[in-house]
């Protein structure tokens, strides 16, 4: 997705002094398989050769710290924690299975990574024990990118200084560039009496759930008046999706489903969007620890229980456009349904050879998942503390953009913006099998002929959902 630069900066140069990677982690570490969540191999050890016993650690963009309990056992009581670890040692990190190390964490001064059971991940009996989680206060230092690699298409987890194209450069190759505002951050008072702060690493995207599928050959009314395009045409239920790299499946809140399913009820075309009863065992394991009120609860997240199952034919993740050829159409409350049905008229408009577009066309991502979307309570813990940790950064949580879905993208969060860059996540499709990505078309290269001329369809995907 991303080409590096031609020489390779070692992290620990750039980083802060309390935080040092030995190793190279631009160099892709491939991730357990057989699981779509980004799970790695860690032990903790002074030494290379004299390291403690292995334990699975999975990487998750969601959580706000990085928590260890190496023995992976059971949790006791939920509210255990003990964040004042005594002594840090250095967290070596190897690829999936374990056989290739890869990478050493070095934690100095006050940063510390806190001794509390990350919990299990995973649905139902087929959740898994962990003896980790790398979360936001590591992640939000670098940028982390969520891919695949080589001939087998390997899934792959990657961090690295963000030394790359500019976003329209990024947009001119092909990716998706949403620029977002992560939330959370605060700080904890350890048992040790050191206060100690966190950042924000909270990541949010836009999305439009069940839009209407995209028709190519649809006609377009030409001479439209830009505060007019696409409007009262969108399809679909805004909502706005936490990023959890370690969540096992993406979900969204009962309130999010009951009004989505009242839209589709609205539309009159006897189409319902039903919701499938949850069986008992159908519970999500997230990992990590929650927070609330910008301070750590100090406990792992409780398990989430499913009320029951919807399919989403389509869901389309989609960047804010405020750029048009007059400051007075711009409308900043437009949600990602009437942006994504804009971004759709506005390309047809391309497709009939007109150059001289009256906006930007919206980046944006269309993804047809291959299994079902679980409801899950408006309470459910982690909801609660994701709405908690947001602050005013973020304005609703309606549910979370799981492994499930990120790991048919090659999924990149640059958290730290570089050259007046701000935070952003940049998205390709691994290929047009359940996926389409559209990048933002600017008036420049629209009036060049350089923005896509012929229609970005999908390829439905093997077990795709009706």
């Amino acid at each position: 997705m991303m080409r590096l630069a031609a020489f390779v900066l070692a992290l620990a140069a750039c980083a802060p002094d309390d935080l040092v990677i030995r190793g190279d982690p631009t160099f892709p570490i491939p991730v357990r398989s057989g699981l779509t969540v980004p799970l790695l191999t860690a032990r903790l050890g002074k030494d290379k050769d004299h390291v403690g016993n292995a334990f699975p650690l999975v990487v998750d963009t969601a959580c706000p710290l990085t928590a260890i309990w190496p023995q992976a056992t059971a949790p006791g009581p939920m509210d255990l924690v003990d964040p004042a670890c005594a002594s840090v040692e250095p967290l070596r990190i190897s690829t999936g299975d374990g056989r290739v190390p890869r990478l050493a964490l070095e934690f100095n001064g006050n940063f510390r990574y806190w001794c509390t059971p990350p919990g299990r991940v995973g649905v139902g009996d087929g959740a898994m024990l962990l003896g980790g989680v790398l979360g936001g206060d590591v992640l939000s230092r670098y940028a982390v990118r969520f891919a695949r690699e080589g001939p087998n298409g390997e899934a792959t987890v990657q961090l690295y200084e963000d030394l790359f194209e500019h976003s329209d450069q990024l947009a001119a190759d092909g990716s998706v560039v949403i620029t977002v505002n992560p939330g959370g951050g605060g700080k904890l008072l350890a048992a040790d009496g050191v206060s100690r702060l966190f950042p924000r690493s909270m990541v949010a995207v836009r999305t439009c759930l069940d839009p209407a599928p995209y028709d190519p050959t649809g006609d377009v009314v030409l001479g439209m008046p830009p505060k007019d395009l696409g409007e009262g045409v969108g399809t679909g239920s805004p909502a706005m999706l936490i990023v959890s790299s370690g969540a096992p499946v993406s979900m969204i809140a009962r309130s999010t489903y009951d009004r989505l399913s009242a839209g589709v009820a609205a539309e009159g075309s006897g189409r319902t969007l039903a919701l499938e009863p949850a069986a008992e065992g159908d519970v999500i394991y997230m990992p990590g620890v929650t927070q609330k009120s910008h301070e750590i609860e100090g406990r792992r997240a409780a398990p989430v229980k499913i009320e029951g199952w919807v399919t989403l034919p389509l869901l389309a993740l989609v960047a804010r456009d405020v750029f048009t050829t007059d400051a007075s159409e711009v409308d900043p409350n437009i949600d990602a349904c009437r942006e994504l049905a804009r971004a759709r008229s506005l390309t047809q408009l391309g497709l009939h050879g007109v150059r001289d577009l009256p906006r930007t066309i919206a980046p944006h991502v269309e993804l047809a998942p291959t299994s079902r979307i679980p409801v899950v309570p408006d309470d459910a813990p982690f909801l609660v503390a994701a709405r908690q940790q947001a602050g005013n950064r973020i304005a609703v949580v309606d549910g979370v953009l799981g492994s499930d879905l990120i790991s048919l993208l090659d999924f990149e969060i640059g958290y730290a913006g570089r050259d007046g860059e701000p935070s952003r996540v940049v998205l390709r499709c691994i290929d047009s099998m359940g996926c389409v990505a559209r990048p933002r078309c600017t008036l420049e290269r629209a009036k060049q002929g350089l923005c896509p001329r012929a229609p970005q369809t999908m390829t439905p995907a093997p077990g795709a959902l009706p």
